[in-house]
């Protein structure tokens, strides 16, 4: 049956009332869409500022909960870095959920007393002693039986958690899902290759479809409504995160594209079968971008600054009136147009933020930035020196200002601090060097020099202002 039954009249008044029912058009509203695409949501319910956030999914969901945790949220998928110091093995990409039937997996055995993890048939032993769970990720290191138990204990543990958490974010990855014929079980990661090309009857591949998903989706639903939150809501999205490798004979182009058509349609569905899901665009945005905006180098991560954008803009549609998250929405589109070297769009916004709140070190931080790249020296100076004992790296950029405008002694102080602060950055003692040979200490230039090539050998331009200085 349809998705959504419209009679005529309605869809003409919808026709009439919705700003943003045609597409971006040159000149128009281009905006919208070029560099950073910017779809609107429209919210059934209000985040609470410093409020609980579970975030669940694939390693989208760890972006996500970065920008959320900025913002103030309290995020409890954060306690795995705790995790972290007594087991360094465990790689960012700890909590994981590549397929929906992972996260119903995973909230099942957490929530539910009846229905417990399987226990050790559910692990594999790859090796003598060497142990691989296969309901984690694939980037966590094998290690002895103890180890990976304490590891899902962890697991379990944090994801617990969600029955304090009103809010749930939810982000789908995959659809090509490996499934455990012995056990009757999906798993969330194939095992290592060696072990699955000797155990290949047990494991099959299964590339899941529309209705798979849902079902999956409203699963998950259910054990939420029956042990989480009691008013919980679900806000969810698909991750952009393209695939890796396809296991099928299609090109991982064509396979990818039906993975998150796929996801992307179901997760829609979803919406409309629950009252409380609500769907957060920010597939669509960062999809519909300029690559150089959206993308990392490798083409497959997510650029920092765009998750920013996006959970600023959540955060401003899900925090109605809120001066605060309109600041962080102004600041992290302003950090993008920078990183993308449109200085004036990237002024602009930090102006309008600077309008709300201009104490705050990360934006004086920013703004300093952008105008010593616009050679605004005395401008840079000044917006550096509000947030140098904030942000890390404002001393070396101020130190870079004062430079620039011949204060060189103060050069020489605020780059000494720099170091202090990170002794182990290159540049801060090449800057350094150059304003000690603009006040005549060539001495302390060469000593600047050396430790800057002793930290980074191939530091051509250290290199040959060395051979200068000498």
């Amino acid at each position: 049956m349809p998705l959504e039954i419209i009679p005529a009249k309605d869809a003409l008044a919808t026709r009439r009332t919705n700003k943003f029912n045609r597409w971006p058009r040159p000149n128009v509203d281009q905006e919208r869409l070029s560099p950073i695409a910017r779809p609107t949501a429209k919210p059934s319910f209000s985040l609470v500022p410093g409020e609980k956030v579970f975030t669940i999914g694939s390693c989208f969901a760890r972006n996500i909960e970065r920008h959320l945790d900025a913002l103030g949220f309290d995020i409890p998928t954060k306690k795995w870095k705790t995790y972290r110091q007594l087991d360094h093995d465990v790689p960012s990409e700890f909590l994981n959920k590549y397929v929906t039937h992972s996260i119903h997996n995973e909230l099942l055995w957490s929530l539910d007393p009846a229905t417990p993890f399987p226990g050790t048939d559910a692990l594999v032993e790859v090796s003598s002693e060497k142990w691989f769970d296969p309901h984690s990720t694939p980037t966590v290191p094998l290690a002895p039986l103890e180890i990976i138990n304490r590891r899902r204990r962890k697991v379990q543990e944090i994801t617990a958690d969600v029955v304090n958490c009103r809010v749930v974010v939810i982000t789908l990855g995959l659809v090509e899902a490996w499934y455990d014929r012995e056990l009757d079980i999906y798993l969330n990661a194939p095992p290592p290759w060696s072990f699955l090309s000797r155990n290949a009857d047990r494991y099959e591949l299964h590339v899941l479809e529309y209705n798979e998903i849902l079902e999956s989706l409203r699963n998950i639903h259910d054990v939420l409504t029956k042990f989480g939150h009691p008013d919980f809501k679900i806000l969810i999205t698909v991750s952009p995160v393209p695939l890796v490798l396809t296991f099928t004979n299609q090109d991982v182009l064509q396979a990818n594209m039906y993975s998150k058509s796929v996801l992307r349609a179901a997760a829609e569905a979803f919406v409309g079968t629950f009252e409380n899901v609500d769907y957060f665009p920010s597939y669509e945005s960062i999809s519909l971008s300029e690559r150089s905006a959206a993308w990392e180098a490798d083409n497959r991560h997510v650029q920092s600054d765009i998750v920013g954008v996006n959970i600023a803009s959540m955060a401003n549609t899900y925090l109605p009136e809120d001066d605060q998250s309109n600041f962080h929405f102004l600041l992290n589109i302003g950090k993008a147009y920078a990183h993308l070297g449109r200085r004036t769009e990237a002024a602009d916004y930090f102006l309008k933020a600077k309008l709300i709140n201009s104490l705050d070190p990360t934006l004086n931080h920013e703004m300093g930035v952008l105008y010593f790249q616009m050679g605004d020296y005395d401008a840079a100076n000044d917006f550096l020196q509000r947030s140098e004992t904030v942000v890390g790296s404002s001393r070396f950029w101020r130190g870079l200002s004062l430079h620039r405008l011949g204060r060189f002694k103060e050069a020489v102080i605020c780059l000494d601090l720099s170091i202090k602060k990170n002794s182990g950055w290159a540049p801060a003692y090449y800057h350094k060097a150059k304003a000690q040979k603009e006040l005549g200490d060539l001495i302390g230039a060469r000593a600047s020099l050396e430790r800057s090539i002793e930290i980074k050998s191939d530091f051509e331009e250290a290199t040959t202002f060395l051979a200068q200085i000498l």
